[in-house]
């Protein structure tokens, strides 16, 4: 009976971390992976100088590319990765996604979002818009002019019926090709509860399986006193 209560222990944590936030690789530690873009993947290897609608995943932009980013680093994981963007303006997708949402439940959405460019670039800053299958939810975003500071963009969405949508990110600056309108983002969440404790309260799945070893290690230690 011991092995059965511990072995659904674990399938419930298993299931608790991966389907609490519906963005499947919301703080990019997976890589370039399970999410779209319509902009240019540039590989952050510190020779490259993006341009209007380039975008890489990067530990910091400032050493990631050529252009002279602010040196800041990944909002959950000083080591990690964010998701840098060179912004293009309308009718591209900096991010998306498909995601399946029930009807009349409300989901938070969250991310996190910062400006690269120095002080002297502030005067035209990125304006982000969360768009649900092509048309914009919730209200538009600018980000802060405080280079390198991570700063909350959050509200709710209640779909009208369950689906599979396309939730998408794109920059609304209306003038993409002069200097500015550069920004990352990171720890992207979709969720029915809450997006806080999604993205710091829920283990990561390297947490989740450190404590299914320990079960299972439990687990052959009782099965052997049992045996003897």
């Amino acid at each position: 009976m011991f092995l059965v209560r511990a072995f659904a222990t674990l399938v419930a944590l298993a299931g608790f971390a991966a389907a609490d936030n519906l963005i499947l690789n919301g703080n990019f530690s997976l890589g370039d992976t399970d999410f779209s873009s319509g902009y240019t993947y540039v590989a952050a290897n510190g020779t490259v100088y993006t341009g209007p609608g380039d975008y890489g995943l990067t530990t910091n932009p400032s050493t990631g590319f050529t252009n002279g980013y602010q040196s800041y680093t990944a909002y959950d994981n000083p080591g990690g990765y964010m998701l840098f963007a060179d912004g293009l303006g309308s009718g591209a997708n900096v991010w998306s996604e498909s995601i399946n949402v029930v009807s009349s439940t409300p989901y938070t959405f969250d991310a996190y979002v910062a400006d690269a460019d120095p002080t002297a670039y502030s005067g035209n800053p990125a304006i982000l818009e969360l768009l649900v299958n092509g048309s914009m939810v919730g209200t538009s975003y600018t980000v802060p002019d405080a280079p390198g500071d991570w700063d909350l963009w959050t509200f709710t969405y209640t779909p009208t019926s369950s689906a599979a949508i396309t939730l998408a990110i794109q920059d609304f600056n209306a003038t993409p090709y002069s200097a500015g309108n550069d920004f990352s983002l990171d720890d992207l969440c979709l969720t029915s509860s809450s997006c806080s404790s999604s993205t710091s309260a829920v283990p990561e799945p390297s947490g989740v399986a450190v404590c299914m070893m320990g079960l299972l290690g439990l687990c052959v230690y009782r099965a052997k006193r049992s045996i003897h």
